[in-house]
């Protein structure tokens, strides 16, 4: 299709430009004159320039206007069906729904802090239960005070039945579980990453009808600015996505504390603290008795000689 700028090139606009300056010029110095005759060419002149003009104009509007056997093309591609606007009150189909009508993303969290007799065992129990629920274990930790963290993941409706499973293993001291509604994060990342498919999509087919290196290299490189902000988009939409289907709990796991005896006073006080008494002074004899054994010959045979030599004439 010949288009208006392809006709009217800039040197062809100058040249119209100049001669109709020249004629009006050569009409208004022939004014100055006193001629009638002169004064009827420069009309004439003018009314020439002003016709050659029209007819350009009637020629570039009848290569213009489309025939009734030819149909015009679009410099840029065509919108592929249900990606054109859609009437008042309609829906485009493909298109992301509205907050309203989207499916809740609620992102689930916690923490819990339990208190246990024996902190291996209470680890594989909780990594068993996050296995048995369709969970992992994201991260696990064993600390030099004998404390684990753990950071569980599993199916929001599984929180619940492990804060249940937490008291049972030990004496769960703290516990904090929030939900957060994330639909209107989804929604807006849904909604983007559409308008970058379809960006791309209009780009890669101008890059396929490229005239110019030029242009070409242009495109390219605007869809590769498209297709990184595309990737990016939907890496979000993937992260929100998995921590909405596994609720992340965090828990921490500590060894229960021992509990001191604590003397009682009084008349029974006293009588425990000497019975307490007894035993170790008990405990020392005995251990001194014990290391002892071991030299018990040397220790006779040196009792012997000295009764002998006490028992011998002087």
């Amino acid at each position: 299709m010949t288009s208006l700028d392809d006709i009217l090139t800039p040197e062809r606009r100058e040249e119209i430009r100049s001669q109709v300056l020249t004629e009006v010029r050569a009409d208004i110095a022939e004014q100055a004159r006193p001629s009638r005759g002169r004064m009827m060419v420069g009309v004439l002149a003018t009314a020439a320039a002003l016709a050659v003009v029209a007819g350009i104009g009637v020629q570039v509007l009848s290569l213009l206007t489309p025939s009734s056997t030819d149909s015009s093309v679009s410099s840029l591609p065509a919108e592929p069906p249900g990606e054109a606007e859609s009437a008042p009150g309609g829906e485009q189909e493909g298109d992301p729904q509205s907050l309203d009508q989207a499916e809740r993303v609620v992102v689930t969290t916690g923490s819990a802090r339990v208190e246990v007799d024996d902190v291996t065992s209470a680890v594989n129990a909780v990594v068993a239960f996050a296995s048995d629920e369709d969970g992992r274990i994201d991260a696990q930790e064993q600390q030099s005070d004998g404390r684990a963290a753990l950071t569980v993941r599993v199916p929001p409706d599984a929180v619940s039945r492990l804060t249940s499973r937490l008291e049972e293993l030990g004496t769960v001291e703290d516990v904090s579980i929030s939900r957060s509604d994330e639909t209107a994060t989804a929604v807006d990342l849904a909604a983007r990453i559409r308008s970058l498919e379809v960006s791309t999509a209009r780009l890669e087919a101008i890059m396929a009808e490229a005239d110019s290196s030029q242009d070409l290299l242009a495109t390219e490189k605007t869809l590769a600015e498209r297709q990184g902000e595309l990737e990016s988009l939907q890496a979000q939409r993937a992260a929100l996505e998995g921590r909405a289907e596994l609720a992340s709990i965090e828990i921490t796991v500590s060894e229960r504390p021992r509990r001191q005896a604590v003397d009682p006073g009084g008349f029974v006080g006293g009588l425990q603290g000497s019975w307490n008494a007894l035993t170790r002074t008990a405990e020392a004899a005995l251990t001194v008795a014990g290391a002892l054994v071991p030299w018990s010959p040397f220790l006779l045979a040196a009792a012997g000689l000295w009764w002998w030599w006490r028992r011998s004439p002087a």
